[in-house]
């Protein structure tokens, strides 16, 4: 088996070259290494008994979702599409470089960043469990947002998600993994939005002291200016939003809501000309009802349509 990549599903090891098919479980763990990249990606996938699961480990043909040979994707469908990806409904690829087929003269506010909430919260359990992967994981399935939450203490960020810790440093867990991969991935930029958590402790600094000497490690890996800048002045670069008192990244500290609801930051002039306004959608109430995840749905749906009306 080559060794940059392997995959195991419920435990059985799938060689590179074939497209598998698995049909004798609802429920499927499943495990993908990449070791060019050091990354690993797991997740799991319910489906019904009548439902097929075709994992694609290598060689497949041009299809309707523009998948290449070597591409590594989970999809559904029938054992005999396992052939021929167009009659298969994609449910996962990695996305490492989707970036680079962006146009570069848009800006971030111009395209969708898919990205992930609490980003690095692994650890705590169904309270703030948020994450199945690892950050570096996430940027190759294709996130490129990021919300870091970091509580100050001995003049360093510990990454926190409310008052579990994640035992993860900022500096090593977070700036460095994003700094390894954009250097292997240069036309990427990952927008980071970064906030204070939890009371701060042993400080001989402000927060934004530390933040600075964490950005001084490696200053052309940063983007800190107050406005949303185009593509391709940030390729190679981690775009600072700043949730924290201060005068650096893009201010989003002053005005946040406290409630449940969508609201707008930096409104300081008309669309048209304002370089920094921000709206967000940040309706974090929600049961487990179909009509909770309808009302989620239509809020989002609303920023969206917002977004691509150019309002």
């Amino acid at each position: 088996m080559p060794s940059d990549f392997w995959a195991k599903v419920n435990g059985h090891e799938w060689k590179r070259e074939y497209a598998y098919h698995i049909s004798d479980a609802s429920s499927y763990e499943v495990n993908l290494y990449w070791g060019g990249d050091n990354v690993h990606a797991h997740a799991t996938i319910s489906l019904s008994s009548r439902t097929k699961v075709c994992l694609f480990v290598g060689r497949m043909r041009e299809d309707k979702h523009g998948l290449r040979k070597g591409d590594f994707v989970i999809a559904t469908g029938q054992p005999s599409d396992c052939d021929d990806a167009s009659n298969l409904t994609l449910l996962w690829r990695p996305a490492p470089d989707w970036m680079s087929k962006i146009d570069g003269s848009k800006k971030l506010s111009e395209f969708n960043i898919p990205g992930t909430h609490d980003t690095c919260s692994l650890h705590g359990g169904a309270q703030t469990e948020t994450q199945s992967m690892h950050l570096g994981a996430q940027f190759y399935a294709g996130i490129r947002f990021i919300d870091i939450r970091c509580r100050h203490a001995n003049d360093s960020f510990q990454i926190y998600h409310g008052a579990i810790s994640q035992n993860l440093e900022f500096g090593t867990g977070v700036e460095k993994v994003c700094v390894d991969y954009i250097m292997q991935h240069p036309d990427e930029a990952i927008i980071m939005l970064l906030k204070e958590t939890g009371d701060p402790y042993w400080n001989s600094r402000s927060f934004e002291e530390t933040m600075q000497a964490y950005i001084d490690l490696y200053p052309e890996f940063w983007f800190t200016e107050d406005y949303i800048p185009h593509l391709d002045e940030v390729r190679g670069k981690i775009v600072l939003i700043r949730g924290f008192s201060g005068k650096m990244g893009i201010p989003a500290y002053d005005g946040w809501a406290k409630d449940d609801c969508t609201f707008t930051l930096n409104d300081d002039a008309p669309s048209e000309v304002s370089r920094r306004k921000l709206r967000v959608q940040d309706c974090y109430g929600m049961s487990d009802t179909v009509k909770s995840f309808d009302d989620k749905w239509d809020k989002l749906a609303s920023v969206f349509r917002g977004a691509k009306d150019g309002s």
